[in-house]
C-alpha cells in the first residue's frame, strides 16, 4: 500500500505537467514543423532568414546578455553586504530589494515611466539645475528596468554562499599572512564564480524572455522574441509564423537552461565542501580602525544608493497615487472599484476579484502538487525528474500561453480555468525546488523514532513532517501566489471575457491613463512587500527556535 501511494505521488503531479505543459509546448513544435499534412521545416526557416526575426532574435540575445552581466555586477557589493554583516533591518531591507522580482513587468515598467520619463520625478527635480535626462524607450531603459527585476536573483543565490561560508577558510588564510584583498581575490572570489555563473545563466534566461519592460520601455527597434511573438498573435494573427518563432525561443531558452542546471549541480558539489550550516556573521558597525571604517562608509554608500535605485520607482507610483487621491473628482473618475470602466471593459473590482481568485487556486494546486512530486522523488530516488519538474522555468508564458490557444482545439475547457492550469504550471519550477529542499533537510531519524513509537503515515505526516517543513511551505505558497497576482504573458494570449490586475494596468497604460494604472499597481506592490517581509520574518523566527 506504502508503495502505491509513494508511486501516487510521482503519477498524479506528473499528469498534470504532461498534459498542461508539454501537451501544449509540444502542439506549438508540432504546428511549427508542419506544413499542410506533411512535416516541413520550412516555416523556421523562413523565420530564420528573414532580416527582420534576424534582428529580433539577435537583439534578444544581445539585451539578455547585457543585462545579466550588468546585474550581476552591480548586485555583488550588495551580496556581499547582506551576506557578510548583521544589522539593524537587515530583514526588511532584504524584503524590499526582493519585490521587484514579484513585481509584472506592466507595474515594472510604470515605475520608470514616473520616475525616469519626460515628465517623470526624476527630471522635475533636474530641471531646477537646467539639466534633462532622456531614458525611456532606449537600450538603456530596457538595461536598468532589468537589473531592477533581476537584481533580487543574484543577491539571494550569491549572498547565502556568503552568508554560510566557512569562516575556518578565512581564519586560515589570515593565520597564514594573508590580508583582506588577498582573502577576497583569493578564497571569497573563486569559492563564489559557480554561484556567480549559476546567477548569471538564470538572469539571462529570465530576461531573455522578457516581455512587459521591452512591450512598454522599448521602441520598434527593440523588439524582442516575446514581444514579436505577442504581435503576431495578437495583433497580426500571423499565427504560422508566431508558432515558428516560438519554436526558435524555446530551442534556444532549453539549451540555457540546460546549462543552468549544469552549472547549478557544479555549484551544489562545490558549495558542499565550503559552506558551513550555521555560521554568525558580524555586526555593521564603524568603531574599528580608520581603514575599514573607510571601507564600510563606501559599502553604505554604495548599499544606500542602490536602495534608491530600486525604491525610486516603486515609491514614484505611490507619490503619484496620493498625489492624485486628494482630487476628488479624480478620485472618483480613476478610483472607483466598482463603476464600469471603459478601457478594461469591465469594473476595477472584477479585476482584482479575478487576480485573487486565479492565484490563490493556482498557489494550492501548485504548492500540494510540488508536495507529492518532492516526496515521490525523494522516496523513490528519481533524480532525473527533478529536470521533468524545472523546465517550464524555460520556456515563456507568452509562447506557454500559445500552446494553451492550441490546447483549446482539443478540449472544451473555459479559458478561465486554463489560466488557473498555466498559472499553476509557471509557478511550479520555483516552488518545487522550494519544498524538495525542505524534503531533503528531513531529519529522517525523527521519522523513523514516530513510526517505531506507533505513529501512523498520517500522523507523521501531519504531526512531524508538516512542522518540520512549515517554512518552505509557506514560502512556497506565498511567493506562488505572488507570482501569480503579476503574471501578465500567459493573461494577455489567454484572457478574453476577464480581466486580470496586470492586464487592467497594460490597458491603462496604453490609453495613457497613468492615474488608474497607479491604483492597480499598488496592489501589487502592497501585496509582494507584505508578502516577502512576512517570509522572511517566519524564516528568521524558525530558526531562532530551531
Amino acid at each position: 500500500m506504502k508503495s502505491k501511494v509513494s508511486y501516487l505521488n510521482i503519477i498524479i503531479p506528473c499528469l498534470f505537467l504532461l498534459i498542461l505543459f508539454y501537451l501544449p509546448i509540444s502542439l506549438v513544435l508540432i504546428k511549427s514543423l508542419t506544413l499542410g499534412k506533411e512535416i516541413s521545416l520550412q516555416a523556421i526557416i523562413d523565420v530564420i532568414k528573414n532580416p527582420l526575426h534576424q534582428g529580433v532574435i539577435l537583439f534578444t540575445i544581445k539585451q539578455a546578455f547585457y543585462s545579466a552581466i550588468a546585474t550581476i555586477i552591480l548586485s555583488l557589493p550588495l551580496a556581499w553586504i547582506f551576506g557578510k554583516y548583521n544589522f539593524i533591518g537587515k530583514q526588511l531591507l532584504k524584503s524590499f530589494f526582493l519585490v521587484p522580482f514579484i513585481l509584472p513587468g506592466i507595474t515594472v515598467a510604470l515605475g520608470f515611466i514616473l520616475f525616469y520619463g519626460n515628465s517623470g520625478f526624476l527630471n522635475q527635480f533636474l530641471n531646477n539645475f537646467g539639466f534633462k535626462l532622456r531614458i525611456l524607450y532606449s537600450f538603456k531603459a530596457i538595461i536598468m528596468a532589468h537589473i531592477f527585476y533581476n537584481i533580487p536573483i543574484a543577491i539571494r543565490i550569491i549572498s547565502n554562499t556568503i552568508e554560510k561560508f566557512n569562516i575556518k577558510l578565512i581564519h586560515a588564510a589570515k593565520s597564514l599572512g594573508a590580508n583582506d584583498l588577498q582573502v577576497f581575490f583569493k578564497i571569497y572570489l573563486p569559492c563564489l564564480i559557480p554561484s556567480i555563473i549559476n546567477a548569471f545563466i538564470l538572469i539571462f534566461i529570465y530576461c531573455f524572455m522578457t516581455f512587459g519592460i521591452v512591450l512598454i520601455l522599448g521602441d520598434v527597434a527593440f523588439t524582442t522574441i516575446e514581444v514579436d511573438i505577442f504581435i503576431l498573435i495578437r495583433q497580426q494573427l500571423n499565427y504560422k509564423t508566431g508558432m515558428a518563432l516560438g519554436f526558435v525561443q524555446i530551442i534556444i531558452s532549453l539549451l540555457f537552461l540546460t546549462i543552468s542546471r549544469y552549472f547549478q549541480i557544479k555549484s551544489e558539489y562545490f558549495q558542499s565542501f565550503i559552506l558551513e550550516e550555521k555560521n554568525n556573521p558580524p555586526s555593521f558597525n564603524f568603531m574599528s580602525s580608520t581603514q575599514n571604517k573607510l571601507k564600510k562608509i563606501l559599502e553604505s554608500s554604495y548599499f544606500i544608493i542602490a536602495l534608491i535605485f530600486i525604491l525610486a520607482p516603486i515609491i514614484s507610483v505611490f507619490f503619484f497615487f496620493i498625489n492624485n487621491l486628494f482630487n476628488y473628482q479624480s478620485f472618483v473618475q480613476h478610483f472607483n472599484l466598482f463603476t464600469y470602466d471603459p478601457i478594461i471593459g469591465t469594473n476595477k473590482l472584477s479585476a482584482i476579484t479575478n487576480s485573487l481568485i486565479i492565484g490563490l487556486c493556482s498557489s494550492f494546486i501548485t504548492v500540494i502538487l510540488a508536495l507529492l512530486l518532492s516526496f515521490g522523488i525523494y522516496n523513490k530516488k528519481y533524480k532525473y525528474l527533478e529536470l521533468f519538474a524545472v523546465l517550464p522555468m524555460g520556456i515563456s508564458s507568452v509562447t506557454f500561453g500559445l500552446g494553451f490557444l492550441l490546447l483549446l482545439n482539443y478540449i472544451n475547457i473555459s479559458r478561465y480555468l486554463l489560466l488557473i492550469f498555466a498559472h499553476s504550471v509557471i509557478c511550479f519550477p520555483l516552488v518545487f525546488k522550494i519544498i524538495y529542499e525542505g524534503v531533503i533537510q528531513l531529519k529522517r531519524n525523527y521519522l523513523s523514532a514516530a513510526k517505531i513509537l506507533g505513529a501512523n503515515s498520517i500522523q507523521v505526516f501531519t504531526k512531524i513532517t508538516l512542522p518540520l517543513m512549515r517554512n518552505n511551505l509557506f514560502n512556497a505558497l506565498i511567493l506562488s501566489f505572488a507570482i501569480s497576482l503579476g503574471e501578465f504573458g500567459a493573461a494577455s494570449i489567454l484572457q478574453r471575457n476577464f480581466v486580470t490586475i496586470p492586464i487592467a494596468i497594460y490597458r491603462h497604460i496604453s490609453a495613457r491613463d497613468f492615474i488608474s494604472a497607479t491604483g492597480m499597481s499598488l496592489i501589487l506592490i502592497l501585496t509582494a512587500i507584505i508578502v516577502f517581509y512576512a517570509s522572511e520574518h517566519l524564516k528568521s523566527i524558525l530558526q531562532k527556535k530551531a
